[in-house]
C-alpha cells in the first residue's frame, strides 16, 4: 500500500518546505472557501493539517503548539477589547426583539407620513380590503426580521469590525471609538439626511394626492415622541459614559443592555420565553464569532511558523528597497486602495481576521510618527514598527499613530460590509428608506455609501486631527 504521508513529506522536502508551505496554505484556504464549508472549520482544519506537517518537517516546535491554549485564553477569550463582542450582540438582540428599533423606524417615518399609523378600516364586504389587512399583518410580522436583517448586515458587522481592528492594533476598543466618533457621526448623519430627504419628498408627493378627508387624520404625537425619546436618551447616556466617565466599551454595552431589559420588562415586552430566546441567539452568535476568531488566530500562528514570517520579512525588505526616496504616504495609500478593492470580493470577517493580520508587517517601513508628533503630544518620532518583536501587535508604535492607522483601515474595509450584505441576500439602500414588501436595489444609494467612504478616507488622511483631537484631549 502506498505511504502517502511519506511521499508528501519527501515532496515537501524537495521543494523547500518554508518556501512553498505558506503559499500552499493560503491557496488551500481560498479554494476550500468555494466549497461553502464554514470559515471556522476550514481555518481550523488547515491549521491542524499544516501544523502536523510542520512538526514532521521540523519547522514547528512542539512547544509552540503546547503554548497555544494559554495564548487563546489570555490573548483572545480574556482580551479586554474582544469581550465586548458578546455584549454588543446581546444589545442588538434586545433592541430588535423588544421592538425598539421597529418603533423608532416607524416614528421617524410617522413624522412625514401619517399613514404609517393609520388603522385599516375593516370591511367584510370588500375582498380588496381583506387582502390589504392580510398584507398589513404579514408586514408587521416581517418587521422584526427586517430590523434584524438590517442590523446584522450593517450595524453589527461595522461595530465588530471596529473591535477586531482595535485588537489587531493593540488598542482598547473605546479608544478607537473616541477616535472615529466625530468623523463617523458626521458621515452617518449625512447618510440619514439623505434618508430623511427621501421620506420628505415621498410624503410631499403623497400629500398632493391626498383628499381633504384624509388630511384630517391626526398623527399619534405622544406615541411618536416616546418612540424617539428612548433611543435618543440611550445615545446620550452612552456618550456620557464614554466621554465623561470614560468607561470601557464592555461596561457601556453592559449598562445599556441592562437598561433596555428593564425598560422592556416595565412595558411588558420581555416575557421569560423571549428573554431565553434572546440569550440563546446571543450565545450562539457569540460562540460562532469567537470560533472564527480563535481559528483565524491559530491559522495565522501556523502560517507564520511554517515560513510565512520569513516571506513577509522578505517582502517588507523588498518594499523598503523599492520605495527609497518615496514618501511613506504613497505605498500606504496603495495599501488602503488594495483593501478597498479586495473588500469587494471578500467579506469583512475574512478581511479583518485574515488579510489584515497578514498585511500588518507591511506597515513596518511606513513611519508616520514624525508627521503626527505635533498632533499627538505623547508620540515619539523615533518609535516605529521596526523595533517591535512580533509583526502582528504594534506595542512599540505610538498610540496616536496606531489610532490614525486603525481608523483608516476601518474606513477602507467598509466595502467588505457591502460584500457581506450582498452575499447574504441583504439590501442596504431602499430597505432603510421605505418598506414596500419587496427587495429592491438602489445603485444611487450604494454610490452614496461608497462616496462617503472615500470622503472619510481622504479627510482622515489629509487632516489626521479629525481622529486624533478627541482622544488627545480625553486620554491622559
Amino acid at each position: 500500500m502506498t505511504d502517502w504521508i511519506s511521499l508528501l513529506l519527501s515532496y515537501c522536502d524537495a521543494i523547500t518546505w518554508q518556501g512553498a508551505a505558506p503559499g500552499l496554505m493560503l491557496a488551500s484556504f481560498f479554494v476550500l472557501m468555494l466549497t461553502g464549508y464554514p470559515v471556522a472549520f476550514i481555518l481550523g482544519a488547515l491549521a491542524v493539517g499544516f501544523a502536523a506537517a510542520g512538526v514532521q518537517a521540523g519547522s514547528i516546535a512542539p512547544t509552540l503548539l503546547a503554548a497555544m491554549p494559554g495564548e487563546i485564553i489570555d490573548g483572545l477569550l480574556l482580551n479586554s477589547s474582544l469581550i465586548a463582542i458578546p455584549m454588543l450582540v446581546l444589545f442588538v438582540e434586545i433592541a430588535i426583539s423588544s421592538g425598539m428599533m421597529a418603533r423608532t423606524s416607524h416614528a421617524i417615518k410617522g413624522l412625514f407620513d401619517a399613514d404609517i399609523y393609520r388603522p385599516l378600516a375593516p370591511s367584510p364586504k370588500s375582498k380588496r380590503s381583506a387582502r390589504q389587512q392580510d398584507k398589513e399583518k404579514e408586514r408587521v410580522k416581517r418587521e422584526e426580521n427586517r430590523q434584524r436583517s438590517i442590523a446584522m448586515a450593517l450595524l453589527l458587522p461595522a461595530a465588530m469590525m471596529l473591535i477586531l481592528i482595535a485588537h489587531q492594533f493593540a488598542l482598547p476598543a473605546d479608544y478607537l471609538v473616541l477616535a472615529m466618533l466625530v468623523t463617523v457621526a458626521a458621515l452617518v448623519g449625512f447618510y440619514c439626511l439623505n434618508w430623511v430627504a427621501d421620506l420628505w419628498t415621498e410624503a410631499f408627493a403623497k400629500g398632493l394626492r391626498r383628499s381633504e378627508a384624509d388630511s384630517r387624520y391626526a398623527r399619534p404625537w405622544l406615541r411618536i415622541l416616546m418612540a424617539l425619546v428612548v433611543p435618543l436618551m440611550l445615545i446620550l447616556l452612552a456618550l456620557g459614559l464614554l466621554l465623561i466617565w470614560k468607561l470601557s466599551l464592555f461596561a457601556i454595552l453592559a449598562i445599556l443592555c441592562l437598561l433596555l431589559f428593564l425598560l422592556a420588562a416595565l412595558q411588558l415586552r420581555m416575557p421569560p420565553s423571549l428573554l431565553l430566546a434572546i440569550l440563546n441567539r446571543s450565545a450562539l452568535a457569540s460562540a460562532s464569532l469567537f470560533a472564527i476568531v480563535i481559528m483565524a488566530a491559530f491559522f495565522i500562528k501556523i502560517f507564520m511558523a511554517i515560513g510565512g514570517a520569513h516571506q513577509l520579512a522578505a517582502l517588507t525588505a523588498f518594499l523598503e528597497q523599492g520605495s527609497g526616496g518615496i514618501s511613506a504616504e504613497l505605498p500606504f495609500i496603495s495599501l488602503l486602495l488594495f483593501f478597498m478593492a479586495l473588500g469587494l470580493l471578500l467579506d469583512w470577517m475574512i478581511m479583518a481576521l485574515l488579510i489584515l493580520p497578514l498585511a500588518m508587517p507591511l506597515f513596518a517601513h511606513l513611519d508616520f510618527a514624525a508627521r503626527l508628533a505635533g498632533l499627538w503630544h505623547g508620540s515619539d518620532a523615533g518609535t516605529h514598527l521596526r523595533e517591535f518583536a512580533t509583526p502582528l501587535i504594534m506595542q512599540n508604535f505610538s498610540l496616536g499613530v496606531r489610532l490614525w492607522l486603525a481608523s483608516l483601515i476601518w474606513f477602507s474595509l467598509l466595502t467588505a460590509l457591502v460584500t457581506f450584505s450582498r452575499q447574504n441576500g441583504e439590501i442596504l439602500q431602499k430597505e432603510l428608506v421605505q418598506w414596500t414588501g419587496k427587495i429592491k436595489d438602489s445603485p444611487a444609494s450604494l454610490g452614496l455609501f461608497v462616496v462617503l467612504q472615500i470622503i472619510g478616507l481622504v479627510a482622515i488622511t489629509i487632516v489626521p486631527q479629525l481622529v486624533l483631537w478627541l482622544p488627545s484631549v480625553l486620554i491622559r
